[in-house]
Formats: structure tokens, sequence, C-alpha cells
């Protein structure tokens, strides 16, 4: 798994929190805090840079969360870095997070990830290019988001430069409206899972001509599994540029592939 390289220590937390709400989204930041037994006022105070962590709270919330031990390091030389007093320490720790970030290459902003892991800001690039003059509050009236979450994505797209301003109105600066298995994998996995619950919501709705499902299971050789994915994902994206635009279209479709293991002789052979 790509290690995820933060550039500030409370993008973490957050990242976290969020991974959460995606399952429970009445998951508060209060609720976060006690599960990682630490008190609400304490987590808030970190979060607005008003005191950093000690040693021996930066162990156990990396315990709670199951991090690796390079993520554990990196958040600790963040939060060094960011509020250690001594000027020494809190040099060399900046040192290790940039040289980290810097062989790594997936040093990414809360934005960022953000915009990778939320549905809704592809969905937007799309409604964007399809209509002049879309206003905050009609993305948060079509999509269904709470308030204000419309106007942050957009700043969001704009900051990102993957949405600019025009004449007639924000439009996208490139056709990104996918996410596969490329970038931070902890964000993607985030983004299909809401995805998934998107396709859970229209299954139950089951909204006439404009859903589709199928699901099928098969017997295959383990070794062949590569090349299979990468064939359907080429013929899916052949399938989808004969028909997807922008000139003509008048509604938003998802189209969501998950692949994924049921059983196999190994596990069978185990358990025998």
């Amino acid at each position: 798994m790509t290690e995820l390289y933060f550039k500030d220590p409370r993008d973490y937390i957050v990242f976290e929190h969020n991974l959460r709400k995606v399952r429970r989204p009445a998951y508060s930041m209060r609720a976060f805090a006690r599960d990682l037994a630490v008190s609400p006022s304490s987590l808030n105070d970190f979060l607005k840079a008003r005191v950093g962590m000690s040693e021996e709270r930066i162990e156990n919330i990396a315990l709670s969360l199951n991090w690796s031990a390079p993520r554990k390091e990196h958040f600790r030389d963040l939060v060094q870095a960011k509020f250690e007093r001594d000027a020494g320490i809190r040099q060399s720790a900046m040192i290790r997070v940039k040289s980290r970030i810097k062989e790594s290459g997936h040093g990414l902003s809360l934005d960022v990830f953000k915009v990778i892991s939320d549905w809704y800001h592809l969905v937007i690039l799309e409604m964007c290019e399809m209509q002049d003059h879309l206003s905050a509050q009609q993305i948060n009236k079509d999509l269904k988001l709470a308030s204000g979450t419309g106007q942050r994505a957009i700043d969001r797209l704009l900051k990102l430069k993957l949405l600019k301003k025009t004449a007639q109105g924000y439009k996208p600066e490139s056709g990104t409206s996918h996410a596969g298995d490329e970038g931070t994998s902890a964000a993607v996995k985030a983004f299909h899972a809401q995805v998934l619950n998107l396709a859970t919501e229209a299954l139950q709705n089951n909204e006439g001509e404009a859903y589709d499902s199928h699901s099928l299971f098969y017997s295959i050789d383990q070794a062949d599994l590569p090349k299979m994915n990468a064939e359907l994902r080429k013929s899916m994206l052949a399938i989808l540029s004969r028909y997807a635009q922008t000139k003509n279209a008048n509604c938003i479709q998802g189209l969501s592939l998950q692949i994924f293991p049921i059983w196999s002789k190994q596990i069978g052979e185990q358990n025998l």
C-alpha cells in the first residue's frame, strides 16, 4: 500500500475521521476523540493549532488507528516541526519531513485528498461542463449536499486548478471524471466506498431505465486476473468514449466496476 504523507499533522486526524464518516455519516469529531481516548477539547485545540501532542499520545493514537511505522514517524515529525519549542529539534524534524515527502513523491494536502476521496467533486466538474452559471446553492440542492459543501468543493477545485472561472460560470480545466487505482490508495478506497453507497441507494430506488445492474460470479486462474481486469477496463472506457459527451448531454450517470475475490482453493485448503 502506498504510504500517505500529509504536510500538516492535523490533516491526519481529519483524514481518519473522514474515512469513518463514509460508513457512519453522523460520526462526530467528538465521538472520534472518545474512540482515540483523547478529550474532545484537547483534540479540538490540536486541530486549531493551539497545542501539539506528547510522545505518549502520538504512540496511543498510532496504535488506535493501526498506523504503519512510517506513518507514525511522519506524524511525529510533523508535530515536532510545527509545535516543538526547541529550534534544533524543530529543524531536524522538518528536514526529515521534507526528505520523506521528496523520496516518496506522495506528499498531499488535505484538499488534494478530498478531491480524490469525495465523490461529488468529480460530479461537480461534469455539472459545470454541462450547465452555465451553476451556483453552489444549486449544487447543494441537486446533489443533496449539506449547506456549504458545494461552495467548499468549488473553492477546492479552483485552488487546485481543476476548475476555472469564466464568463459562463465555472468550467473544468480537464476532462477527468473518474477514479481508478492511481493516487493515494486510502483516498481511492474512500471514494469507491462512497460510490458504492450511492449505488445502494439507486438500487433501492430502482429508477427505471436510468438504472441498470449486473452481478455474477465466475471461476478463473488467478494468473489471468491482471490481464482480464485490464481488458475489462479498456473495454469499459472504449464504450463510454462512444456515448459520453458534453454537447447534448442532459444527465450524469454513475458507473462503478468492482472486481473482488470470493473464494480460492488456497483458502479452502487452509480451512481443512
